[in-house]
């Protein structure tokens, strides 16, 4: 059995790596990130969406399945209202950057006593995928993104983007065309189908009150799993000596590997396929199709 560069993209996407342009190059690219994840010692995994107004984190058990008790910290703040030694006075901006960094380290710090092994961190574009968001709004954005980085160390930062995270979740399964114009419902009904609970109960986990939105505290939730998935597939690798190794000497073994994981994700993303309020129906991948008919 031959393991193709097309297998080789999914081994890619499934432990978090971009695919480079050829396909030694990809699994070389793997094996490195593997052997530092085989170096990690086995902790919790952050998720961070980035906000001002709507800052989220979830801090999530390694292991899984991943269950509501799996949920060591999930919430999200106003960095805004967090008190801090004013200086210059709440209007001025040296002290709007110095409330927001000590939110930030508090934040941060709350994580530190569960010793996560990494955290995932919504990285920002130049513009929205709708362009609303003003460049002002951007830019602060990415302060508080780098921010965080710097208080994290020296746990490893992995940054992804909402598409990167869109596409581990939901690109995998269902065809883009027929995606609806915002994937927020998708994204809260997976959030839902994995966590195997009722928005109610995301709200009441997350501690969200009923006049505030759930969807960044999901998507935190999101970023976390894929991280947590991720890793435990790079450890999975780790076991068979790696991708160039499994492909000469188990390649059966890689490609079950990549069929357990892509099986285990599905069974999650099949049930949006009847998610109510869908204006148009799902159009299922290639891929999807093959996991629905294998069972």
């Amino acid at each position: 059995m031959k393991i193709t560069a097309a297998v080789i993209r999914q081994v890619a996407a499934l432990a978090g790596v971009a695919a480079r342009p050829t396909k030694g190059a990809t699994i070389a690219a793997i094996d490195e990130y593997v052997e530092m994840v085989a170096r990690l010692p086995v902790g919790p995994v952050v998720g961070v969406d980035i906000g001002i107004k709507n800052f989220s984190w979830c801090v999530l058990a390694p292991q899984t399945p991943i269950t509501p008790a799996s949920v060591f910290d999930w919430g999200t703040a106003d960095l805004l209202t967090t008190p801090y030694e004013a200086k210059a006075g709440p209007s001025h901006p040296l002290d709007t950057q110095r409330q927001l960094i000590a939110s930030i380290n508090q934040r941060t710090a709350s994580w530190a006593r569960h010793q996560p092994q990494l955290v995932v961190v919504e990285t920002q574009r130049p513009a929205s995928n709708t362009n609303q968001r003003t460049l002002p709004a951007v830019l602060a954005n990415i302060r508080v993104e780098s921010w965080v980085s710097q208080a994290c160390y020296p746990t490893i930062v992995v940054p992804m983007t909402s598409a990167q995270m869109a596409s581990f979740w939901l690109h995998r399964f269902f065809c883009r065309t027929s995606l609806p114009k915002t994937s927020k419902p998708l994204r809260v009904g997976l959030c839902q189908q994995i966590l195997a609970v009722s928005k109610q109960d995301i709200r009441a986990q997350a501690n969200i009150d009923a006049h505030n939105k759930i969807d960044d505290a999901v998507d935190s939730f999101l970023y976390a799993t894929a991280g947590v998935e991720q890793l435990a597939f790079c450890r999975h690798l780790a076991a068979l000596d790696g991708v160039a190794a499994a492909s000469a000497h188990q390649p059966q073994a890689l490609s079950s590997l990549v069929t357990q994981f892509h099986h285990r994700h599905f069974r999650w993303a099949q049930p949006l396929l009847e998610l109510p309020g869908l204006r148009s129906p799902l159009a299922v991948t290639p891929l999807a199709a093959s996991l629905a008919q294998s069972g």
